[in-house]
């Protein structure tokens, strides 16, 4: 236990919580009657469901298309579940539902209605459960299965527009690519009518023909730059429609392969450069060839890499569109590069055939210039073609496959709302219990004596009501727990006695009621039922009841002998407790602290300490009157006694300092009035229990 405070283990807040189960009873029955009455005011909610089929991506073919064959379908099928929740699919399934009901409400009134009661979820492999709520439950319906109709339409309109465009695009790149190979042909018809047919020799063949080979790759990483562009323009004007901001993660081409595209266009240059001036044994040739193969390995063995990248945009079709554009910019960026390598090179070799015959060398680039044309015309010709098989092919991606037939409710749900109110209660009157202990300065235990105040416990006594006639329970009931408390009161005492035995010993309280002079007559009792020569003093001159208690006149007394009317022997009284005598308080006085502030009266406490072996002064409360203060100097100890419950620390402190200044000494506290069923002490509680069961046991016998 900390000496500095209060312990608080588990038993404390068991023993909190008992003593307010009432309050903790009454706060969870109002929590359980506001949560009935919710449920019976609160509107109900129905909640329909449809289920709609994402296919799988195709694979294999041609980005423009629409389809990323690198794309995750886990991350594909989250995209469309972000779809599923956008403002767009609200509008369109708004526009379905008034269609369908003929609604005079406004389209955009409709879709907030519509947007605000859908949700959608996603489960593997390709299922999306779209989820309509509302108050009744054929509206719920009729937005469910406006929501999956609306789905499936904005997904067959987008993927038709994307390959619309890319088809439109790559046209006209072939008609451009047809006309300028007919152009170089006519040239090449008209030179050779003009000079006639040239035919280089070898080493100029080969020369030319390397040259060729360059523009042709030159002419491939062109084809693949304007695609590239073409793409990005596709989806520039796409992202022109997308406008809502969400979350979604996208794929992005991994910057290793871009690395790899750069350093190979790089390697190719120089191994071109190489071949024009080495042979194909040379050691530079080798060396250049190896490194070229490594890097074309590495290259497609991390075609397929990707990296997932998350980011907020404003909608999830717009972020997989930037990240595509993303994507294709960074292709294209690679290609455009390596356009400039090649560029390079191309001017590098043309610079070493201006020695050639001026005819050979333009017949051979109007030769190059038709291969070049070709290439570019086959390669746009093989992506149309890609084109057109992929929008024959082209099947809706998104397809319904279950509709909503009824709605089923969902709130309000009386009984997860009554356990709900339940635990609200349950922690409202558990936390409010702990906060109202913990804010009770009143002394319970024992262990409230401790830290500033370090007074001694002396012991308890259980509550007793004081309108009983019988408050001397030490000789009418010494079986009872009262009377076996007071004995124990009797032996601490004893024992804080050993080493400095006191004659008189006066009992007190902070405040008025708080039983003092029942502890007075009954620990009388108990040390006269020891053998004890007991002489018990009503020095209470303002509400004297020790005499009522005792079954004595109250007269002659103290007042009679401070006055001079009585002397000792005549103010001493017998009791029917063998060895108790009592001085009751006799007339009340108009001035009892001079009373008992005189000479007199410590004269007479001097002669009634001869006449018994212990002197017990009952006195008025300490803090509302002077007259505890003064008998306190007087005595050889002072007993303190708290009501447990009603005299708060404070007021303890106080009594503490108030005796302490008037020189007086504290043997001890003892704690009145205990409750053991309130739980303040769990110790006595079980004590109690067991002399109970005692007492009980021996009335049957």
């Amino acid at each position: 236990m900390d000496p500095l405070g209060k312990r608080f283990d588990i038993r404390d807040y068991a023993c909190a919580f008992r003593k307010r189960k009432w309050l903790i009873l009454g706060i969870i029955l109002c929590s359980l009657f506001v949560g009935f009455a919710l449920t019976r005011v609160a509107e109900p909610l129905y909640r329909a469901e449809s289920v709609v089929l994402v296919k799988s991506q195709p694979r294999g073919f041609f980005m423009i298309t629409g389809e990323n064959p690198r794309w995750p379908e886990m991350a594909a099928l989250e995209t469309e579940t972000l779809r599923a929740r956008t403002m767009s699919l609200a509008q369109a399934a708004a526009q379905r539902y008034q269609d369908e009901t003929a609604s005079v409400d406004p389209v955009d009134l409709i879709a907030q209605r519509v947007h605000q009661s859908l949700s959608a979820e996603s489960r593997q492999p390709n299922i999306i459960h779209l989820y309509a709520t509302a108050s009744d439950r054929d509206t719920a319906v009729r937005y469910a299965n406006a929501a999956a109709d609306a789905f499936v339409d904005t997904d067959r309109s987008s993927r038709q527009s994307e390959v619309a465009a890319a088809r439109e695009f790559i046209e006209e790149q072939l008609q451009q690519a047809e006309a300028a190979l007919r152009r170089v042909e006519q040239d090449i018809a008209e030179y050779q009518q003009e000079h006639g047919i040239i035919h280089p020799e070898r080493d100029t063949t080969d020369a030319v023909q390397m040259l060729a080979q360059y523009r042709a790759w030159r002419a491939e990483a062109e084809a693949d730059r304007s695609t590239a562009e073409a793409t990005m323009k596709s989806l520039a004007a796409r992202l022109s429609s997308e406008t809502r901001i969400e979350a979604v993660t996208k794929p992005v081409q991994s910057p290793v392969l871009v690395e790899l595209d750069r350093r190979l266009g790089e390697k190719e240059a120089e191994l071109a450069q190489a071949r024009a001036r080495y042979t194909e044994d040379h050691p530079l040739l080798q060396e250049l060839g190896a490194e070229v193969a490594e890097l074309r390995a590495e290259r497609d063995r991390r075609e397929n890499d990707s990296v997932l990248r998350t980011e907020y945009v404003d909608n999830p079709m717009y972020t997989v569109l930037r990240g595509e554009a993303a994507d294709w910019e960074a292709k294209a960026a690679g290609l455009r590069q390596r356009v400039e390598v090649l560029d390079r090179i191309l001017n590098e070799h043309i610079s070493t055939l201006k020695d050639l015959p001026a005819k050979q060398a333009h017949m051979q680039k109007l030769l190059a210039d038709r291969e070049i044309a070709r290439e570019s015309y086959r390669a746009l010709l093989q992506r149309l073609t890609e084109v057109s098989i992929s929008q024959a092919m082209k099947q809706p991606k998104v397809e319904v496959l279950d509709k909503a037939v009824a709605a089923v409710k969902v709130a309000p749900q009386t009984s997860k709302t009554m356990v709900f109110a339940l635990l609200i209660g349950l922690f409202l009157s558990l936390g409010l219990a702990l906060v109202l202990e913990l804010s009770d300065t009143t002394i319970h235990s024992p262990e409230d004596l401790q830290g500033d105040l370090a007074l001694p416990f002396l012991g308890m006594v259980p509550f007793m009501d004081d309108r009983r006639d019988d408050h001397l329970v030490t000789a009418k009931a010494p079986k009872s727990p009262p009377a076996e408390a007071y004995r124990t009161l009797r032996s601490n005492i004893n024992f804080s006695l050993l080493d400095e035995p006191a004659k008189t010993i006066l009992v007190t309280s902070a405040g008025a009621g708080e039983g003092k002079t029942m502890t007075v007559a009954n620990l009388g009792v108990a040390m006269a039922q020891a053998g004890q020569s007991v002489l018990l003093i009503d020095s209470d001159m303002r509400r004297p009841e020790l005499h009522r208690y005792l079954e004595n006149d109250s007269a002659p007394g103290l007042t009679n002998a401070l006055a001079g009317d009585a002397s000792v022997a005549e103010i001493i009284h017998d009791t029917s407790v063998p060895n108790l005598r009592l001085v009751p308080s006799g007339p009340l006085p108009p001035n009892p602290a001079e009373l008992l502030g005189s000479e007199k009266m410590d004269e007479l406490l001097e002669k009634l300490r001869e006449r018994a072996d212990v002197c017990i002064l009952d006195s008025p409360p300490v803090l509302a009157l002077t007259d505890g203060m003064i008998l306190a100097s007087k005595a050889d100890q002072t007993i303190l006694v708290a009501e447990s419950g009603r005299v708060t620390k404070d007021a303890f402190r106080e009594m503490k300092r108030l005796i302490e200044n008037a020189r007086g000494t504290i043997l001890g506290v003892v704690i009145n009035k205990m409750r053991p069923s309130s739980g303040d002490y769990y110790y006595y509680y079980y004590y109690y229990d067991y002399l109970q069961e005692e007492g009980d046991n021996e009335g049957k016998s």
